[in-house]
Parts: C-alpha cells; sequence; structure tokens
C-alpha cells in the first residue's frame, strides 16, 4: 500500500503489508492528523491569516482530514473483513461509541453554561435532540461533527461503488460531483438552506458552514483516501512525484490565473488530496526526534476530543 511504503521506505516492494495484517495504527497518519489538528487551532487563532502558509497549507486541515478518513477507513473495514468478522454493523457501533459519546460528553458540559449564560442560546427539546442526534448549528464549529457524521453514514455505500463500478470511475464521477458543487455553491446552499431546520443564523459566520455541509462535495476526498489504501505499495513513490508536480502545476494556476472565488475554492479542493499525499511522505522525519513524534501522535489520536475542546470554548 501507498501508506505502508511512505512509513517504511526501506521494505520490500512486494513484502506483505505488515502493519496491515495485525492491524495496527500507522504513526505517519497519526502524526499528520496531529499536524491537521494543530492548523485546526491556527485556523481559530489567526497567527498567519493573510499569510499564503494560511491559504495553501493550514486552512486545509479539514480535507486533509477527510483524506485521512477515507484511508483509516478502508484500512478499518478490510482488517475487520479479513478476519471474518461483519463489517457494516461493526462499522456503525464503533463510529456511533468512539464518536457521539464525546460528543455527548461535550454537550452535557455546553448546555448548562449555555442556557444559564447565553441568552441567544436555543431553549426547548427540539434543539436539545437535535444536538444529541448530530445537528449542533447553534455551537460554534459544530458543523464540522455534523460533516463526519455523513460521512461515516454515506462511507459503506461509497465501498460499494468503489467496488462496483471500479476506483478509476468512482474518481472520476466523485471529482465532477465535487468541482460542480463548488462551481454551483451557491445553488448547493440553497438547496440545504431549503431542507436545513432553522437556527443556523443564530450563529452568524457559522451559518455558511451548516449551509455547505453538503456531504457529496466530499466523496472526492473520502474515494481518494480509499484508494491511497488500496495502491500497490511499488506506486508510492510514483504517486507522491505526480501529487508534487500536480500541487505546483495548480498553486500557480490558482496564483496567476483563476480569479472567480468559486473556480479558486473548486481549484484548492483539487489541491487537497496531492498535499495530503506530500504530507505523508514528509511527516516521517518527525520520528526523528521522539519527542515532537510523541506529541504529534498524541494529538493525532485524540484529535476528535481536542475538535471537540475546541469547539466548547470556541
Amino acid at each position: 500500500m501507498v501508506i505502508d511504503r511512505i512509513a517504511d521506505p526501506e521494505s520490500p516492494p512486494h513484502s506483505p503489508p505488515r502493519a496491515a495484517a495485525r492491524g495496527e495504527r500507522r504513526p505517519e497518519i497519526d502524526w499528520l492528523k496531529g499536524l491537521a489538528i494543530l492548523f485546526v487551532l491556527m485556523i481559530h487563532a489567526r497567527p498567519l491569516e493573510d499569510h499564503p502558509i494560511h491559504e495553501f497549507l493550514i486552512n486545509r486541515a479539514v480535507p486533509i482530514f477527510i483524506v485521512l478518513f477515507g484511508a483509516t477507513s478502508e484500512l478499518w473495514w478490510r482488517s475487520r473483513a479479513a478476519h471474518g468478522d461483519a463489517p457494516v454493523g461493526a462499522w456503525y457501533r464503533s463510529r456511533s461509541w468512539r464518536l457521539m459519546v464525546p460528543v455527548w460528553g461535550m454537550l452535557l458540559v455546553w448546555w448548562p453554561f449555555a442556557l444559564t449564560f447565553d441568552a441567544k442560546a436555543p431553549h426547548g427539546l427540539q434543539p436539545m435532540l437535535a444536538t444529541i442526534a448530530g445537528y449542533m448549528p447553534w455551537i460554534g464549529t459544530g458543523w464540522f461533527v455534523t460533516m463526519i457524521l455523513q460521512l461515516v453514514i454515506c462511507f459503506p455505500l461509497l465501498r460499494i461503488a468503489v467496488d462496483r463500478l471500479g476506483i478509476v470511475l468512482m474518481l472520476f464521477l466523485s471529482l465532477t460531483m465535487m468541482v460542480l458543487s463548488h462551481l454551483y455553491a451557491l445553488v448547493v446552499i440553497s438547496w440545504v438552506h431549503a431542507i436545513a431546520p432553522e437556527g443556523p443564523s443564530a450563529t452568524g459566520f457559522y451559518a455558511f458552514y451548516y449551509y455547505w455541509i453538503f456531504a457529496p462535495q466530499h466523496f472526492f476526498l473520502v474515494v481518494c483516501g480509499i484508494a491511497l489504501a488500496r495502491a500497490p505499495r511499488h506506486h508510492a513513490l510514483r504517486s507522491i512525484a505526480a501529487a508534487v508536480v500536480l500541487a505546483a502545476g495548480i498553486v500557480v494556476l490558482r496564483a496567476g490565473l483563476i480569479h472567480d472565488v468559486f473556480a479558486a475554492a473548486a481549484f484548492h479542493a483539487v489541491l487537497d488530496v496531492p498535499l495530503t499525499i506530500v504530507l505523508l511522505a514528509i511527516v516521517p522525519a518527525v520520528g526523528l526526534w521522539t519527542p515532537a513524534a510523541l506529541a504529534l501522535a498524541w494529538c493525532g489520536t485524540t484529535s476528535w476530543g481536542i475538535y471537540l475542546g475546541q469547539m466548547l470554548v470556541h
């Protein structure tokens, strides 16, 4: 697999994926997730808000997470299937336990404080039930929780589509869907606004994200993650080289030729995949310094909790 090869460049090209067989965590994925969650904190702290590093790297934290979601979910699925388990039921049980239980813990803290100190906080049973289900437009950056839950629900269907249609066709279809979603973002937002429960207007700027959590626009990133997990390991260096060339070309086009805001957003979205591949190739260097490796690994393995914590504070 590409991910194995990046993590273990000295292994023979055709040797079996040892980590996958043992169900071990991929250290480079944990490190990159740790880096991405630090990017999330920097997005809200805004130390480099007007710098190109923010635009082309730091602000791409969420798409990086989504590509890694596709890769880790595929690795998990293949590991369970290899042991004869029924992946579908186990998938929804494990994701509910790992994702929603921490969310409910956060809500136990948020609701009493919001109802006591925030006059704008929604009151009544309906918004409380909505937050328990994962829809929380009145809670800061809760849009990310809702988006991830959509992808969790859709992932088994995406795997079926990849298996039936093939990875190449699914990459083409999902890429087309993503680009069109960005080019016609206002239309998509109007659709979501028409069916979403009222409430995002109370959160001002974050209303946009709740009308933009249209799951199909992210399918390309998830499918690319699946492709990364399935790709033959000896294709890794070729994939990295292609990613560098593609990323450089997109940056040049974006900076010099693309001025329409919706087209620029589409270009950014396409850039996220090669960016993730390049970062997966670079991030193992952190293993040369143990304190940094341990810190990033901790951030990566606890990234969901860190996100919920910053959401609560935010």
